[in-house]
């Protein structure tokens, strides 16, 4: 009886130079036909790196699971079985647990060999793949030192090639999500609240979206993560710069030239005092503690009277019906979601509720907060240089004093007295509150100033009871707080700041 064979292909997608999987399929079946075995299935993972793990590559984990249906496992070479001398071994350990045998087509692991030659073979292909790597990492220093693309394009990029050579733009649509993500964000959204929203109404993720640019059959949109937008809203590449990951995390930060300037390799997708005023709209939020969920209305907002913790909400089921409550993990205090939620609903409205929202208008001397901040970058980077190259301190030295005198001169343009209007919107905040979803009544909320502190229960009465005296409702904002005033003395203020929380254009139902 003659044996089965299943035949593994791999073409790597770091390394051009691979076999081709068309190649590499005529030697394993003209392999298989001279020995005389039956080729009973062809498994493919295309595009995938060897040095990826087996179960993490789809075609090789197809190939362990069908181990107990054959007996030969043919490859072409050892390195497409992998390029870890670690992988290598264990895929070996399992298949022989398998009873099964591994063969390459050119001859040099047969059925018989595999013991004495097989970790010999694994450590030249764990080598070659560190020389590929090597290799890969000076090509693209080379490219990029040119001003041209190297590696992949951070989501609102694409590559498009000019002059025989690839070079990074803006791409139409994610560039266009970018700006409203990052205009939402500015705006009051939570990353939370924004991928909410991204994935209920089916946007491709990053990933989803690239595939889909390149052609490759996919499964779904995939699912966006406060992980990943952050990371994208956070990188420095929006500004059309060229950057690096911060030693020890993943952060990205951007590369400056020896003149303390930052290295330009793109159209700006933001400019600099739009990408500035973003990351400070992350910083401020990154302050709450507890993620924010689009459907919870006073999340990081209720403090317990007796310690001042912050209420957490919770859902659980009592007698089998969905009942939400906020708890502070002192145990002093809990409430019903619904009743404390109506409850600063119905005062917050009956205080400021008839008030005109106004959006703030600041004129004067210009913005030059995202240009300081790109020249403090920039005296840190030669800083840096001259620290660890002296040899080219005293080129560098008057360019740091160049830098620094810039920074003091733009930091008195910053310190010029600025103007301060408002403009109307022709909508009060109870029509803001009534047209908006519960992550947008948040944010409005959260721009006044609300605080609610919430007191313990009264020893001996009923739980089912409410009582509207244990809680204390704030405004804290000082122009949504005068504003309050105005309106209880009977006249209607003439300024505000407060805007409402707007739903990205592009996801509008």
């Amino acid at each position: 009886m003659s044996k089965r064979a299943v035949i593994y292909l791999r073409q790597s997608s770091d390394y051009a130079g691979s076999t081709s999987i068309e190649g590499q399929e005529t030697e394993c079946r003209a392999e298989c036909e001279r020995r005389g075995w039956d080729v009973v299935a062809v498994i493919v993972d295309n595009n995938v790196s060897g040095a990826l793990a087996p179960r993490k590559r789809p075609g090789m984990a197809r190939v362990l699971d069908t181990l107990d249906a054959v007996d030969v496992l043919v490859v072409a070479k050892l390195d497409r079985l992998s390029r870890v001398l670690e992988d290598c071994l264990s895929i070996r350990r399992v298949c022989g647990e398998a009873g099964v045998s591994i063969v390459t087509a050119d001859g040099l692991i047969t059925e018989t060999n595999a013991g004495m030659l097989f970790p010999l073979l694994g450590m030249v292909a764990e080598w070659e793949r560190e020389r590929i790597e090597e290799r890969t990492s000076k090509g693209r220093a080379r490219i990029r030192a040119a001003g041209r693309a190297a590696g992949r394009p951070t989501y609102g990029y694409r590559i498009v090639r000019r002059d025989g050579a690839a070079y990074f733009d803006l791409d139409p649509e994610s560039a266009e999500n970018v700006r409203e993500i990052a205009q939402a964000i500015i705006d009051g959204m939570t990353v939370a609240d924004v991928v909410f929203l991204l994935n209920r109404y089916g946007v491709p993720s990053p990933a989803a979206y690239a595939d889909m640019r390149a052609g490759r059959a996919r499964e779904g949109v995939g699912t966006w993560t406060g992980t990943v937008l952050t990371q994208i809203l956070r990188s420095p590449a929006l500004r059309g710069l060229r950057v690096r990951r911060e030693a020890g995390s993943k952060r990205a930060v951007a590369v400056f030239r020896t003149d303390g300037t930052p290295d330009v390799i793109a159209p700006e997708l933001l400019d600099a005092a739009t990408w500035y005023r973003l990351q400070e709209a992350l910083d401020a939020r990154a302050q709450h503690h507890q993620p924010a969920r689009a459907d919870i209305l006073l999340t990081g907002m209720i403090r317990c009277k007796v310690c001042g913790t912050v209420a957490g909400h919770s859902s659980r089921k009592t007698r089998g019906k969905p009942y939400r409550v906020y708890q502070a993990a002192c145990s002093h205090v809990s409430a019903a979601a619904h009743r404390i939620e109506d409850q600063v609903a119905r005062e917050f409205l009956d205080s400021v509720g008839s008030a005109k929202v106004r959006r703030k208008i600041t004129s004067g001397p210009r913005d030059v907060r995202a240009e300081l901040a790109d020249v403090e970058r920039g005296i840190e980077g030669l800083t840096a240089l001259a620290m660890t190259d002296p040899g080219n301190a005293a080129e560098l030295g008057p360019r740091l004093s160049s830098l620094r005198a810039r920074r003091d001169m733009l930091k008195a343009e910053q310190d010029a007295p600025r103007e301060v209007a408002y403009e109307d919107t022709g909508e009060t905040f109870a029509d803001v509150w009534h047209r908006s979803t519960v992550a947008e009544r948040r944010h409005l909320l959260r721009d006044a100033g609300v605080r609610v502190t919430l007191a313990e229960r009264t020893p001996g009465m009923p739980s089912k009871y409410w009582d509207p005296s244990r809680v204390r409702v704030d405004i804290t904002d000082p122009d949504t707080l005068h504003m309050a005033l105005e309106l209880e003395s009977g006249h209607e203020t003439p300024d505000s700041d407060a805007c409402p929380g707007q739903r990205l254009a592009f996801l509008a139902a």
